[in-house]
């Protein structure tokens, strides 16, 4: 008996087998096939994502395991329009990062109380949401949306598997087009903007399963198995890792860190708004999820590693830390790509404060690792103080973890217990639990988390000598925060690049 999880990122697609205890049995792998056109559009084909879920699905038959389940998940606001008339994609797969329909979003904001949306979709207006990216494709192509169904890529996945279009809450939250009050689809918006009937059904995550066509078979997959979506990625990778209770959050760490929590399945209110942070439906039933976070956090230091250091490599890259344990006093403000929440302001650049001409390189290593956690704490302190939410542990995941005095750093500067883990594929274990669940291999998440052995790799505990000294630099740093986005503003709006 085994569990596949399946995971449509925005850097590789991956599929993983589990035995029910949660041990990695096989993995495959392949980039994410992106591509850019003369016009800057960035996109996927989706009939390339279906031929490699194909590869990785031979591969790991090779193995020679019967996969009892299925769970999917993936980005969470990449999608397409699909024909289901024809039964084939209508255009192609358009990535959260892409900002074609930047202009509907705008168009929006001038027509409609945002204020309203928020308190009933937990989101803000954003080029990342598949309404805004549904009207722009629908315009770019000429499409008639009578027979057109917007589709996730987990979506775009379990259609493939099962002839079947449905999703699940979270992944209904990033559209912008879901209620989460009602838990529905917003209809009297929907045919405001003439595009009602194009989401499909959808529930908590798991709880709408199909079976799986007999076609697949033929890769060690089971006839009586069901197939999943088991929702956003952040989520799936929280509940792998047992970030499920009101006091744990989940700390996702790689080119950008993104912070999820979360939060009892109550109304919204003014204090969640001023927070911040984003909310929607979580794939726990009956939970809802905050999320923040930092989109050049691990890119900051990927910035440095380029420009200054050579491209080193990252084992030499860590080396250069080995002596530097200490505070350095220097701030650096990781806006690299604007500030995000919990105030997004996209004219504020990042900013290095106190280097003189003795600053080493392994100096201001250190100093953008302080900086993005200085960042970090900032959120944290933001969801404390507005969400009534008081966080005790971290639990840390992604390529960041890797590196130990990155790691010491940010428990020393949030002056929490930081968590790491073994496992590497985190996110397809917690798809393939999800799977399992709606399979019947566990009676629910309980049963799966006394089932299922998570070890862990490291506790990082704060060191007390530096807590007072990081707390010192920390003030300084919220005090100058403001006072960088507003010059950047005025700078902005004076025409000055």
């Amino acid at each position: 008996m085994s569990l596949l999880g399946i995971d449509v990122g925005s850097t590789n697609i991956k599929a993983g087998l589990f035995d029910i205890n949660g041990n990695l049995l096989c993995v495959s792998s392949r980039f994410t096939p992106t591509h850019i056109d003369k016009d800057g559009f960035y996109y996927i084909n989706p009939d390339k994502v279906t031929s490699i879920i194909i590869e990785l699905l031979n591969d790991i038959s090779q193995k020679g395991y019967n996969i009892t389940s299925i769970g999917i998940t993936s980005m969470a606001e990449a999608g397409l329009l699909f024909d289901v008339k024809n039964n084939r994609p209508a255009t192609p797969i358009i990535p959260w990062y892409d900002k074609s329909c930047i202009e509907y979003v705008n168009n929006f904001i001038s027509r409609y109380d945002t204020e309203k949306r928020f308190y009933e979709t937990g989101v803000y207006p954003s080029f990342k949401y598949g309404i805004f990216k549904i009207q722009w494709l629908i315009d770019k192509y000429g499409l008639d949306v009578k027979n057109l169904i917007w589709l996730n890529v987990a979506d775009l996945v379990a259609l493939f598997f099962t002839n079947k279009a449905f999703t699940d809450y979270s992944l209904a939250t990033r559209t912008y087009a879901f209620n989460i009050v009602k838990k529905q689809w917003d209809s009297n918006l929907l045919t405001e903007l003439k595009i009602q009937n194009i989401f499909p059904e959808c529930d908590w995550a798991g709880l709408i399963t199909y079976k799986i066509k007999e076609d697949f078979n033929n890769y060690g997959i089971s006839k009586n198995a069901k197939v999943a979506i088991a929702g956003h990625d952040h989520l799936c990778a929280s509940i792998a890792v047992g970030a499920d209770d009101l006091k744990t959050v989940l700390d996702s760490i790689g080119t950008a860190e993104t912070l999820v929590g979360i939060r009892e399945n109550t109304p919204l209110n003014k204090n969640d708004r001023e927070s911040g942070m984003s909310f929607g439906c979580h794939i726990l039933k009956d939970k809802l999820y905050w999320m923040g976070g930092l989109s050049s956090s691990g890119g900051s230091i990927e910035w440095f590693r380029k420009k200054f250091l050579n491209g080193v490599d990252y084992d030499k890259l860590i080396e250069l830390l080995i002596n530097e344990d200490k505070p350095t006093g220097i701030l650096y403000f990781p806006y690299l790509n604007g500030s995000g929440a919990p105030k997004p302001n996209i004219n504020t650049k990042a900013v290095f404060i106190g280097i003189d001409s003795e600053t080493s390189e392994s100096r201001l290593l250190k100093a953008i690792i302080e900086g993005t956690n200085y960042e970090i704490k900032w959120i944290y302190e933001m969801v404390e103080k507005y969400i009534n939410s008081s966080i005790e542990n971290i639990v840390a995941v992604g390529g960041g973890t890797k590196n130990k005095y990155w790691m010491q750093t940010k428990a020393d500067i949030l002056n929490k217990k930081v968590i790491t883990f073994k496992v590497a594929d985190i996110t397809l274990l917690g798809a393939a639990i999800i799977g399992g669940i709606s399979n019947n291999v566990y009676k629910d998440l309980k049963d799966a988390k006394q089932t299922v052995s998570n070890v862990i790799d490291e506790i990082y505990y704060p060191n007390n000598e530096y807590i007072n000294e990081y707390d010192r630099y920390f003030a300084e740093y919220i005090n100058l925060q403001n006072s960088l986005r507003s010059y950047y503003d005025r700078i902005n709006n004076c025409g000055v690049d």
